[in-house]
């Protein structure tokens, strides 16, 4: 299995508490990949800790790319474990992609994928939820992809066009 994370690779977004749920998937699952694409100031810091697990053969960091598509393509599940966030454009495209997803319970990601039914959730930080959710969702592809398939159809809902014209009209009510 892949696991994909589009982020880039800073503080805000949760790489640091997905390493330590790797070395507990190898035993179940010894031919599982995580695969992050994204760059950034923690790079240094979380090839150390990839390191230090001993999970480098596991951890495939590809930096910044221009062909996310064939990457969300070959991908198996989506994990997305930040801290914070505004928008989650990753996890749309994951959900436009048919992706099973697992991302944390932060901010707006409750909005756009409802918990058991478009995908997982997990307790921001915590790397024990996220183990379980993973290894949860490993073992259950049926349900995962069923929920995959709901939320490509609830993507829809965050389309431009029906965003622009929502904006509109609150814009013609004030």
């Amino acid at each position: 299995p892949i696991i994909l994370t589009l982020a880039r690779l800073s503080s805000q977004k949760g790489h640091d508490y997905l390493i330590p749920t790797i070395p507990h998937l190898l035993p179940e699952f010894p031919d599982i990949y995580f695969v992050w694409v994204g760059d950034g100031e923690q790079k240094e810091f979380l090839c150390q800790q990839i390191q230090e697990y001993g999970i480098a053969e596991r951890v495939l960091l590809l930096g910044h790319r221009c062909d996310i598509s064939r990457l969300l393509q070959a991908a198996d599940l989506f994990v997305f474990p930040t801290y914070y966030e505004g928008q989650p454009f990753a996890i749309l495209e994951a959900m436009a992609f048919n992706l099973p997803i697992i991302a944390s319970a932060t901010n707006g990601i409750p909005e756009v994928i409802k918990h058991k039914t478009h995908g997982l959730l997990t307790r921001t930080g915590d790397s024990c939820d996220l183990l379980e959710a993973i290894r949860w969702a490993l073992r259950h592809p049926r349900q995962m992809e069923e929920m995959a398939t709901l939320a490509k159809q609830r993507v829809k809902e965050f389309s431009e066009t029906k965003m622009l014209a929502q904006t509109f009209e609150i814009l013609q009510n004030v």
